[in-house]
């Protein structure tokens, strides 16, 4: 019996090993996601782009945001220290009628924001005067898309690039008065404009793959990828990671070793091979074993337990949205219970009469009124904006009298 044992084990140690070395000899797979993320080295990634504008910015910090710029574009100026450039380079959000007021906002205000994305929001740039339209010709492999800046300035900036699929443009308006063309791709398709709002400007790019590592790194495309960002004033820069694919819905990762181990495809392999063997193993020991006479245990107080284990199935599901309304829900219904105030975010008095009723400061109750508007409006919500309302309805149940 040990001796069927041992070489039971010696086989799947073997077989373990031989899995293992097969797996992490075979050549890794191009990831071809477009992230734009500022750590990702794949072809898509922005790494270089994000390195390389911390050198031309010159000694200006760049703050990097991974929360909605909804949220942090009020207190922009104290997060930077004065004037700032938010720069935006994605390929999958859109950005809503709500964190578009704010950015208008933050540029009225004197600073520049820059956006690079493959689509728009056609109720946005209908306010502005664009519209967004695509180039549908069936495009091949060998097919040179190809982009430059009408300033004369950069003459020798040209953007070439191998890719299939639609090309994004802009079609200007007649009363699109503060409009400025400022690139083309294909000659005549505008696909990089300047639109001027208050003091500042907002600055609208239509190929993000112009500052994806690999397309950068091509020929000469770095000077068009660093033409298009030299319109940015030489002032401290928060970068945004919220708009980076998967990044808005992405829940808050887990620092457990095994996740490490999960993640890394040749480890899975391993690992899952090893605990099929074990369990392979263990049936075949149950046969050879006496069943264990099982021990009658007395009743006992379970609830505790209960509770733990519903509140880790909720936490599992990961419905932020849904933990947001039953938040907003038991704040009304405190408000009506305790101040005999009726919610109303279309009042726009009901900050002033919140703060007269429970003693907290106006512009804090105006902001946790914000907050619970902007949750409300969102049909997905990440962890952090989920813990910013939680947090900021907490703070008024302490403050308030």
């Amino acid at each position: 019996m040990k001796g069927a044992l041992n070489k039971y084990i010696i086989v799947m140690v073997i077989f373990f090993g031989l899995l293992l070395w097969a797996e992490l000899s075979k050549p890794k797979p191009v990831d071809w996601t477009e992230t734009y993320n500022k750590s990702d080295k794949i072809p898509y990634g922005g790494y270089i782009t994000f390195e390389e504008l911390k050198k031309v910015n010159g000694d200006k910090p760049i703050h990097s945001q991974k929360m909605s710029p909804y949220l942090y574009l009020d207190e922009a100026e104290a997060i930077t220290g004065g004037q700032s450039s938010l720069v935006i380079i994605q390929s999958g959000g859109m950005i809503d009628e709500y964190e578009w007021e704010k950015m208008e906002e933050y540029a009225g205000r004197g600073n520049t924001v820059f956006i690079s994305s493959g689509y728009f929001n056609s109720d946005v740039l209908d306010s502005m005067g664009l519209e967004v339209l695509s180039y549908s010709k069936a495009f091949d492999t060998s097919t040179i898309h190809y982009s430059r800046l009408v300033n004369p300035a950069f003459r020798n900036a040209t953007f070439r690039q191998k890719r299939t699929g639609e090309v994004t443009y802009f079609s200007v308006k007649e009363n699109a008065g503060k409009i400025k063309i400022l690139g083309v791709t294909h000659d005549t398709l505008v696909n990089f404009v300047e639109y001027s709002t208050g003091s500042g400007k907002i600055y609208l790019h239509a190929n993000p793959a112009a500052f994806g590592n690999m397309d950068v790194l091509a020929g000469d495309n770095y000077k068009y990828s660093f033409g298009c960002l030299s319109y940015l004033p030489q002032v401290p820069v928060l970068w945004d990671e919220h708009y980076k694919r998967g990044n808005a819905t992405k829940l808050p990762e887990t620092g457990t070793p095994l996740r490490y181990i999960l993640q890394q495809p040749a480890f899975k392999w391993a690992f899952n091979v090893l605990w099929i063997g074990l369990l392979v193993f263990a049936l075949f020991r149950m046969k050879r074993m006496q069943r264990a006479i099982p021990v009658v245990k007395p009743l006992e107080n379970t609830s505790l337990e209960f509770a733990e284990t519903m509140g880790r199935l909720y936490f599992n599901r990961g419905n932020n949205r849904d933990i947001a309304y039953k938040k907003i829900n038991y704040f009304n219904n405190h408000l009506l219970e305790k101040y005999n105030l009726k919610y109303r975010d279309d009042d726009p008095g009901f900050a002033g009469q919140l703060a007269g009723k429970t003693g907290i400061r106006e512009q804090d109750a105006t902001k946790l009124l914000s907050l619970i508007k902007f949750a409300r409006s969102k049909a997905i919500l990440s962890g952090d904006e989920l813990l910013q309302l939680n947090n900021k309805i907490d703070e008024f149940y302490a403050n308030a009298k």
